[in-house]
């Protein structure tokens, strides 16, 4: 568990969408956006990572065969059938839920068993490995 990156007295249950700093309550939100919140910095566990150049932001630090390239990321924020499914509360709970999840492997099955999650996870599929999904048909 991580402590709160403004109070360091509590566990940092939300992370902030723009740095991911973790904080408690939302006066430590409305205190870390007003004194600390900085777009181009990342907080993870209680380390700070500066993120100097675009050039640093564009290449993953450790390549996989299942690292999706950047073109393919942009298309899934681009997508006007993702944004209309995050509108949906429910299925940023069960986001949600699995972030923050201690466990996210077993998460994610519980989570598939939920249609709308399942739903969601195809269309991201069908965005970042076309190719694959007009096999499996």
């Amino acid at each position: 568990m991580v402590n709160c990156t403004v109070c360091d007295q509590n566990t940092g249950k939300y992370k902030c969408p723009v740095c991911r700093a973790q904080y408690c309550s939302v006066p430590c939100c409305k205190k870390h956006k007003e004194e600390n919140c900085k777009p181009n910095q990342i907080t993870e566990k209680n380390e700070t990572v500066e993120t100097t150049t675009k050039e640093s932001q564009k290449k993953p630090e450790f390549v996989t065969e299942d690292t999706v390239p950047n073109e393919l990321l942009e298309r899934l924020r681009e997508s006007k059938k993702l944004k209309e499914m995050f509108k949906v509360s429910d299925l940023k709970k069960l986001l949600n839920y699995v972030d923050k999840s201690d466990n996210p492997y077993k998460d994610v099955q519980t989570a598939m068993r939920d249609p709308l999650f399942t739903e969601f996870v195809d269309e991201c599929l069908k965005i970042v490995d076309p190719l694959q999904n007009q096999q499996d048909f």
